[in-house]
């Protein structure tokens, strides 16, 4: 789990840097519930997908460039009164897989200098989104997993403990060692902490690889 929150960290840092831009947050998408997370810190935070800019990026599948964020009415300003911070443009992209699904919202927050986010920003951070979607896929599945099953010990599960419901997803399984009885993915379809994490690795290196794999770059500051 602290191995998630750390890749993440280091995508939107480097997402900062790459767009030249104060902030950046990444929301994923829980499409059961029609709603967008994110973590501040290590809390989860849940927003209805129909609320705010990053919803309607989320909704209709395209970016968004607001650079008078105060004159669109889609502007959450609650968050601005609450924590003293001034946003001043947004600019955000989805993530796709490759068969067109969202999985992520991509949102960054106040581009340094007096113009805003432009249309070589928007470009450049879909480039990226595309990039990074195999990673971000693969911690949604596994956000799943820890808000279906817990912290499961999977070397203690037997395959005829298993009963998996209808639609072949979600389980039911029993740990032998907690001696209870748990919800998780299916068991077939799970994987091994070992592979979760070449994944996370995986996505490091695409993420340390981002700025010079790009033909449109902004200038470093």
């Amino acid at each position: 789990d602290l191995l998630i929150h750390q890749t993440i960290r280091n995508l939107m840092e480097k997402f900062q840097k790459i767009l030249y831009c104060d902030r950046c947050t990444i929301f994923f998408l829980d499409d059961d519930e029609n709603e967008l997370y994110f973590y501040l810190d290590t809390k989860c935070i849940r927003f209805s997908m129909n609320e705010g800019i990053a919803g309607a990026a989320a909704r209709n599948r395209s970016g968004e460039i607001v650079n008078e964020v105060y004159k669109d009415i889609r502007f959450n300003r609650s968050v601005d009164r609450q924590t003293g911070y001034r946003t001043r443009n947004i600019l955000c992209e989805p993530v796709l897989t490759r068969e067109g699904k969202v999985i992520a919202v991509i949102q960054m927050v106040n581009k340094f200098g007096a113009h805003g986010f432009n249309i070589k920003d928007q470009l450049l951070l879909k480039s990226c989104a595309a990039k990074i979607s195999p990673g971000l896929l693969a911690i949604q599945s596994l956000n799943k997993q820890i808000d279906c099953a817990g912290d499961v010990n999977w070397n203690n599960v037997r395959e005829e403990d298993a009963r998996v419901s209808d639609n072949n997803s979600i389980g039911v399984f029993l740990d032998e060692e907690m001696g209870e009885t748990v919800y998780a993915t299916n068991f077939k379809s799970r994987r091994s902490s070992s592979e979760i994490k070449q994944e996370l690795e995986m996505l490091e290196i695409v993420v340390s690889s981002l700025r010079t794999d790009q033909n449109i770059l902004q200038p470093k500051p």
